[in-house]
């Protein structure tokens, strides 16, 4: 008896697994077809730090540019206009309030090199890097929602695991919250977003 209900507990556990699966697949291949079918797309963020040592989230407001594939835009305006930008493997950051304008290459800049990854990973929805680089669960269906675990050890220095919220055409991205390995967090909130627009070509010059 006891044999039996542990073979139909093994099954249940076994199905329900299969079921996890399936279902995430489901998801992953939706969003293929959507998400990781635009080309361009150019947003507003607001950006929410929360850091363990304070109370109070530091917040900043900026936009977000991507052109398929591999060019993004990420620039701050406000408290401080600084940012970075990404062609392929070549990139640029400034910081207005230090006056620093920097070319660098990617693998020589781990930090960049990761927030790039983890910028384009969700933007271009390429599955197999999608999946090579997270282990992926499913938070919600509609509108869905994704916790990536990064798997490499350079990326789990800085990051936990992250939480990606679709919106309800499950084209773009309309939030992320990242937790970091040192107990903060930051909260990304997308809007305005333009889909497939012509972008200046100068936006993602490095």
């Amino acid at each position: 008896m006891k044999l039996g209900a542990s073979l139909m507990l093994l099954l249940l556990c076994l199905s329900a697994g299969f079921a996890n699966a399936t279902e995430l697949d489901t998801v992953l291949q939706r969003l293929k077809t959507t998400a990781g079918s635009v080309q361009t797309i150019q947003s507003s963020f607001v950006q929410e730090k929360h850091l363990s040592m304070f109370s109070e989230a530091l917040e900043s407001h900026g936009t977000f540019s991507f052109q398929r594939p591999g060019k993004l835009r990420w620039e701050y305006e406000t408290p401080v206009r600084m940012g970075f930008v990404i062609d392929g493997d070549k990139g640029r950051r400034w910081n207005s309030l230090v006056k620093q304008d920097q070319h660098f290459q990617l693998e020589d800049n781990l930090e960049l090199r990761i927030a790039a990854e983890q910028l384009l990973v969700w933007t271009e929805l390429d599955l197999d890097k999608l999946q090579r680089a997270y282990d992926i669960e499913i938070a919600a269906v509609q509108p869905v929602s994704l916790l990536l675990t990064p798997r490499g050890m350079g990326a789990r220095q800085f990051v936990d695991h992250l939480k990606v919220t679709f919106s309800a055409s499950a084209r773009t991205v309309t939030e992320v919250a990242i937790f970091e390995t040192g107990g903060d967090k930051t909260l990304l909130r997308f809007s305005d977003s333009k889909i497939d627009r012509a972008l200046d070509e100068a936006l993602f010059l490095p």
